[in-house]
């Protein structure tokens, strides 16, 4: 308890002492039996909630599988169907007629629609994800299950089935069941459920409520439904949704997320009821004990409360109170007429005294303070005039802080700093430049109130001007009038002299990272105060660029091969998972295209490892240069190099491989003649597409490599295309 809460007890009434534990008591306990019960309650009808929605699970996942089934079986029909129409000579069309339009009818009771996709109209649309369907059911010859959202008008489970005379396939049945908002309601309806379904990507498919908010399928619970477990969730702190996430699998070769959903708005009402009358019983129980404890304590304290307000009374000085109504009331009686003789024993003797005492006192406390007051008003406007202006310098500091502690990019740095300080100082023109070691010339990177355009090609030497001087002294100027200092150079002719310039070095570590340059429209515009400002913030833009510069240096060299200067495995790697997500997304091509330097390990051994990386940067170089600016070329190891084309075709990938080829062979290389089988340095490159040669992304790269490798087997200096006999398995694997 707080000294400031015991002050307030120890200073309440002797009534207030005792009704106060006493009510606090029943208000702890009666809130604590509350609080208790709801917990209790919350927990059991939770547990219920689970057990209900654990039973519910295996009717959804039946009524899913049971759908599965009966559009497999119908895919059987239909390929008997297409069978018998092509045994039944012209003499059966009638029955052949009778028996397809019983299927159709069968179909349509059942919800479902069907029809025949022969392969020549599957390669007319390459690229679609029916199309996609079918190959894949082709590759396998066995039926396919999928839940589609794009093939037909609505969302439904595809079954696509291969039908085959001998060992060729001469048509395709495709057959779905709607499986949308209204499906998914009727078989929740009665469970008094809401169903959602998730891909394996956690994208939501359908719900059985158009437009509802469900719960989102996080990646932890995603992880945990697709590891085969069931995974409950609460929507609401009160309970007002409880939700199971789980797994159904369709077919052998996917899988969806499903969501129940029960509602539990009857549980927020039974607590919020059960608050209320505790709330309600609570208090009427407080009111009826302390109305009756109340009047027992008050019959007890009066008398002591009366020798309590005397008390009070003389203390305050009123000096003639007296005990009215004194009875023999015991202890309490007698002390109250004590207390009344004394008081009228004691009252005449020290009432002059006192007054006097008293107005003599009075006198002095008002002198005293009066000098006390006047030297405090003249410390606080002397302190008020230091504190005004830290309080400015600390704003401006913290400012910049902030702007710079934001951002690592040098130009946002620049236009934060530039503008922070040119409105605090009243500053019409400022320009930042940057101090280039190599050329010992200080460039204007940044500026503000002067075209950027006009100083574009701006330096200045340590010798030359006021910015030069204070770079090469490492001192700030301040020029009071521009018009009287020969050394001010208009940078360069391109603006006029006025007004007054206040030139910084920025300094870390006494090093120059810079100078910093103020311009102010009136002569001797900047204070002792903005000069003192200025210099206080010039060491930590000064780190701040150098900290930004080192972060710029850093991140090129992060994804920057050092020798060749083309990206780096990592940075390709990142690049190709990107490109890979695009090209699936939109349906686009992509190729891959791996070179290898033929023989470079003779060309290093005869030539040495310096005059071999003068080789490999004239490759990297030669590469870079004739490749589109979508493309990217990376050095994947030692001589080796990897070419990501997206939006490119396998034939627009051989013509580029084979260009590369040819360029890399013309080239002349110092000391070839001597050291290379040919006379000269050559490449030979493996190629592969998406999708022609794979669906699978991730095996494309090694597709590319494998093609490289039979390059290198042939004879080098060729180009060869992934054909699938590089390896079978995983042509396979990529089907």
């Amino acid at each position: 308890m707080s000294s400031s809460s015991g002050t307030k007890i120890r200073g309440a009434s002797l009534r207030t002492k005792v009704l106060v534990p006493f009510l606090a008591i029943l208000l702890t306990l009666g809130s604590a039996a509350t609080i208790g019960t709801i917990l209790i309650i919350t927990g059991t009808l939770e547990k219920t909630a689970d057990e209900r929605l654990q039973a519910f699970q295996q009717q959804i996942y039946t009524e899913i599988r049971n759908l599965e089934t009966r559009l497999v079986r119908r895919t059987n029909l239909l390929e008997l169907s297409f069978v018998i129409d092509r045994s039944f000579q012209d003499a059966d069309i009638a029955r052949l007629n009778k028996i397809e339009h019983l299927i159709d009818e069968n179909l349509a009771a059942e919800g479902m629609t069907a029809r025949y996709v022969a392969p020549r109209d599957v390669a007319r649309e390459p690229g679609s994800n029916l199309a996609e369907l079918i190959r894949i059911a082709g590759t396998s010859g066995k039926s396919q299950v999928r839940f589609t959202t794009d093939i037909g008008p609505d969302p439904a489970m595809t079954v696509v089935r291969p039908i085959y005379s001998g060992e060729e396939i001469v048509q395709y049945v495709v057959i779905q069941a709607v499986m949308d908002s209204a499906y998914l309601e009727s078989i929740s309806r009665a469970l008094n459920l809401n169903t959602a379904l998730y891909d394996l990507n956690g994208t939501f498919l359908v719900g059985s409520i158009a437009g509802h908010d469900f719960q989102p399928l996080t990646p932890e619970i995603l992880e945990a439904a697709l590891n085969g477990q069931g995974v409950f969730t609460s929507q609401d702190r009160l309970l007002k949704h409880r939700n199971l996430f789980y797994a159904i699998p369709l077919g052998s070769t996917d899988m969806l997320i499903a969501q129940l959903e029960m509602p539990l708005a009857d549980i927020s009402s039974i607590v919020s009821t059960l608050t209320m009358r505790s709330t309600f019983s609570i208090l009427f129980a407080m009111l009826i004990g302390g109305l009756i404890y109340y009047r027992l304590i008050s019959q007890i304290l009066t008398p002591a409360q009366r020798l309590l307000q005397a008390t009070k009374a003389i203390g305050e000085g009123h000096l003639d109170y007296r005990i009215e109504d004194v009875a023999d009331d015991g202890e309490f009686g007698q002390l109250a007429s004590s207390f009344n003789t004394m008081m009228q024993n004691v009252g005449d003797m020290v009432q002059d005294s006192l007054d006097r005492e008293r107005e003599l006192t009075r006198a002095q406390e008002e002198l005293r303070y009066k000098d006390i007051l006047e030297e405090k008003n003249r410390a606080i406007e002397s302190t008020n005039a230091e504190l005004k202006l830290h309080l400015k310098e600390i704003s401006t500091l913290l400012q910049l802080n902030q702007a710079m502690a934001s951002t690592l990019e040098l130009d946002v740095l620049f236009d934060r700093v530039i503008n922070t300080l040119s409105e605090l100082l009243n500053c019409n023109i400022a320009s930042l430049m940057l101090y280039n070691p190599g050329t010992e010339t200080l460039i204007v990177r940044h500026s503000l109130g002067i075209d950027e355009e006009t100083l574009g090609d701006v330096s200045f030497t340590l010798q030359e001007g006021i910015s030069g001087e204070a770079a090469r002294t490492h001192k700030a100027i301040y020029v009071t009038d521009l018009k009287k200092d020969d050394r001010y150079l208009n940078y360069k002719g391109k603006l006029p002299a006025a007004g007054s310039l206040l030139s910084m070095p920025l300094l870390s570590k006494n090093r120059l990272c810079g100078v910093l340059n103020l311009h102010h429209p009136e002569t001797d515009g900047f204070s002792e105060d903005s000069i003192k400002l200025a210099r206080a913030v010039t060491n930590q833009v000064a780190v701040a660029v150098e900290n930004t510069q080192l972060y710029e240096q850093a991140k090129r060299q992060s994804i920057t091969d050092e020798l060749t200067g083309l990206a780096n495995r990592r940075h390709f790697q990142t690049i190709l998972q990107r490109e890979i997500v695009q090209a699936q997304r939109y349906s686009s091509n992509i190729s891959m295209i791996m070179a290898d330097i033929d023989n470079f390990k003779r060309y290093n051994d005869t030539h040495g490892h310096l005059q071999g990386d003068i080789a490999l940067k004239k490759v990297a170089s030669i590469l870079l240069q004739n490749t589109r600016g979508i493309d990217m070329v990376a050095r994947f190891g030692g001589e080796e190099f990897v070419i990501l084309l997206p939006k490119t075709t396998i034939s627009g990938a051989r013509i580029t491989a084979e260009k590369l080829r040819e360029i890399v062979a013309a080239e002349e290389f110092e000391g070839e003649r001597e050291s290379q089988p040919g006379g000269s340095v050559t490449i030979s490159l493996g190629v592969a597409s998406y999708p022609e040669h794979t669906s699978n992304m991730e095996l494309l790269l090694d597709m590319a490599d494998q093609a490289l490798y039979r390059a290198k087997e042939s004879g080098r200096n060729q180009v060869h295309i992934w054909d699938g006999t590089n390896d079978r398995k995983s042509a396979r694997q990529s089907s």
